[in-house]
């Protein structure tokens, strides 16, 4: 082994990165390789995934992790002086990012591409593990959260058969409620533990078992838990900021979007008629169009709430205050196009992190006011910043000697 003292880590890195880049460009000719895939219930890893992936890395770096070799990648130790010297593993740091990267299917290019935007502003095996951690977040057992929605629908219903053939043969509801849990928490489902309790007491446990046993419940929990957990993965990639993809990944909306033009096909495809007069019949998309679920009339109908606010407080001669409370600066992942230092030493508290920070903050505020006996009314609005870290609007109405008193107590508890 050769010992070479370096002052940083930053030098190592780069010396180590010169070095592998130098050894590996020999390997970078252009050839199609047949690419064994992992066939399963579900998880079926494309070939074109691999090849996209492995034509970035190849792009940017010079460097195919097909071919890569493992002597490239060099790492600090300490020897007996220490000082930093080199030492080598048995990855190469660029196969070692691939290879978290390539079973992500669609999402496998966001991260590859997060991968590379990292090297820019951060030593480059700091980015080799933050993709390797975001693999382990979005791999669950078998599943990955990164699925499309057919194989998330095939894995429901391979699930929830699963868990109804390991339940059938236990008479006892609590010990087959066991079960079940136990497999949902492999997957990184869960029910509430509030819940559960209630259930527990009640006695109706087993309401909560046939729902471990249904499909649909399982589509919906595995549909939940994926688009949340893309996201955080996503917020700690730093791809979600102001100056790159803003509020929230291009890759959920994306999916967003179809999963609304797929519901959209079926609801105009899909008729409602009055039994004693067939000739009576509307689509689900013409009845859906009359409820809340159409955005105009949602937007509507919080205005005439906000009108009828104002009416009142215009009869009772009451003050309108608006506030926005916002969270520390520990709770921002992105602060001037870097990473947040404050947020890596907290710990890369989530967006839920965040918003339970404001609800505890909010109980406080509303604790300090039934104490002094004020009483106020209004609404609430949560908007996300663009680094998807959530922020609040308050609107509240109160009588007007009060007004001086209420921005009092908030500023304490929010600030």
């Amino acid at each position: 082994m050769n010992h070479t003292p370096y002052s940083t880590k930053q030098q190592l890195s780069n010396q180590a990165f010169n070095y592998a880049r130098s050894q590996s460009l020999k390997l970078t000719e252009t050839k199609t390789l047949p690419c064994h895939v992992k066939s399963g219930s579900v998880q079926v890893i494309m070939p074109e995934c691999y090849n996209v992936v492995a034509s970035i890395f190849t792009d940017e770096f010079g460097i195919n992790p097909f071919y890569a070799a493992p002597q490239p990648h060099l790492v600090p130790c300490l020897d007996d002086n220490s000082q930093k010297t080199f030492c080598t593993p048995e990855k190469s740091w660029v196969v070692r990012a691939f290879d978290a990267c390539k079973s992500h299917r669609e999402f496998a290019p966001v991260m590859t591409r997060a991968f590379i935007n990292m090297t820019k502003k951060i030593d480059y095996l700091e980015a080799v593990r933050a993709v390797e951690s975001a693999n382990e977040r979005l791999t669950k057992m078998e599943f990955r959260y990164t699925s499309t929605d057919e194989e998330l629908c095939e894995f429901a219903k391979a699930k929830s058969a699963h868990v109804m053939r390991k339940v059938a043969a236990i008479d006892d509801t609590q010990a087959a409620f066991a079960v079940a849990r136990d497999i949902l928490a492999d997957y990184g489902l869960a029910f509430r533990p509030e819940l559960v309790e209630q259930k527990e007491k009640d006695n109706e446990l087993q309401s909560l078992l046939n729902r471990a046993t249904n499909e649909l419940w399982w589509r919906r929990a595995l549909r939940q838990r994926s688009a949340l957990e893309i996201e955080r993965v996503a917020r700690d990639l730093t791809i979600v900021h102001k100056h790159g993809q803003s509020y929230c990944s291009n890759f959920s909306l994306q999916r967003r979007r179809v999963r609304d033009q797929d519901n959209l096909s079926m609801m105009q495809n899909t008729i409602a008629y009055d039994a004693e007069d067939e000739s009576n019949w509307f689509t689900l998309n013409e009845l859906a169009g009359k409820s809340i679920s159409n955005p105009e009339i949602r937007r509507a109908e919080m205005f005439v709430r906000l009108k009828g606010f104002e009416s009142i407080a215009q009869a009772n001669d009451h003050v309108g205050m608006f506030y926005t409370p916002t969270c520390p600066s520990r709770f921002h992942s992105v602060a001037s196009n870097k990473v947040n230092q404050k947020w890596l030493d907290a710990g890369c508290p989530t967006t839920q992190n965040a918003h339970d920070y404001m609800t505890s903050m909010f109980a406080d505020f509303r604790k300090a006011l039934d104490k002094a006996e004020i009483k106020v009314y209004g609404l609430r609005v949560v908007e996300p910043h663009a680094d998807g870290c959530p922020h609040w609007h308050l609107l509240f109405f109160m009588e007007k000697r009060h007004e001086s008193t209420v921005t009092s107590l908030f500023k304490k508890e929010a600030m």
